[in-house]
């Protein structure tokens, strides 16, 4: 499959959060932690995140604090991902939606200091 979308969040810890998405017969959101090294550094695979969005994953945003991932599917679809490290929810969808029929875009995610709520924005044609 090809990915299509990418986005990164920067912790205040430091390192870098990175989640791809793709397109294709089995499209899947792949998350990877960057650690620095001495020689540079390297990804280190964090999550898959599959089977929701059927077709692909056309746009992601990662929540202020980096503990959710939004998703925006190729159907229209929009899922929230818990990406909390210290969570049991890690990795799973914590809720979804069909989005209208007249294409969901784009997603941005509230700058909320609540890490309880899932307050995001989409736009479409």
């Amino acid at each position: 499959d090809d990915i299509i979308s990418l986005t990164t969040h920067h912790p205040a810890k430091g390192g870098m959060l990175l989640a791809s998405g793709e397109i294709g017969k089995s499209p899947a959101i792949h998350m990877y932690e960057w650690v620095p090294n001495e020689g540079g550094g390297m990804f280190k695979s964090l999550a898959v995140m599959k089977g929701y969005h059927s077709k692909g994953v056309s746009q992601l945003s990662f929540s202020a604090d980096g503990h959710q991932l939004f998703s925006v599917g190729v159907d229209y679809t929009v899922a929230v991902y818990c990406t909390q490290a210290d969570s049991s929810q890690f990795g799973k969808m914590l809720a979804s939606s069909q989005g209208p029929k007249d294409k969901v875009l784009h997603i941005c995610n509230s700058f909320s200091s609540s890490s309880d709520s899932f307050e995001f924005l989409t736009c479409g044609e």
